[in-house]
């Protein structure tokens, strides 16, 4: 697993809208977010940035299938995939496909995450088209 010293936003510029770049903490377990894109705050109506994932995320339910998400990638130590098929507050936005990739201090243990996400429309939105 690569660091997260190792990722660099600045590298990745491009993709910055996209990501967002986490904290895992035990004891209670939790993801705290340290770098939210703009694409998918507006996507989601909401600032995730120096918030923890259960403020963002009150549905129990909800919070349960997302944690399920992030505790499936710490046991295994590889990225996911999946692609989401909701309703979204952005105009046009009908789903999205997603990555959520474990970070390492250490190489054994998940300690951050960096999550990527494609949001997907088959209408104009904010002056662009979806490919």
């Amino acid at each position: 697993m690569p660091r997260r010293q190792d990722i660099d936003p600045v590298d990745i510029w491009s993709l910055l809208p996209y990501l967002h770049l986490s904290e895992w903490h035990s004891k209670p377990d939790g993801v705290f977010f340290r770098i939210a894109g703009t694409e998918l705050v507006a996507t989601a109506g909401q600032e995730f940035r120096g918030r923890w994932l259960h403020e963002i995320t009150p549905n129990e339910p909800d919070l349960e299938q997302v944690m399920n998400l992030y505790y499936r990638v710490i046991a295994t130590r590889v990225p996911i995939f999946g692609r989401t098929d909701s309703s979204t507050l952005r105009l046009g936005v009908e789903f999205f496909e997603w990555v959520l990739c474990p970070l390492s201090d250490d190489g054994k243990t998940v300690t951050h995450f960096f999550g990527l996400e494609d949001y997907v429309s088959t209408r104009r939105y904010l002056g662009g088209y979806a490919q």
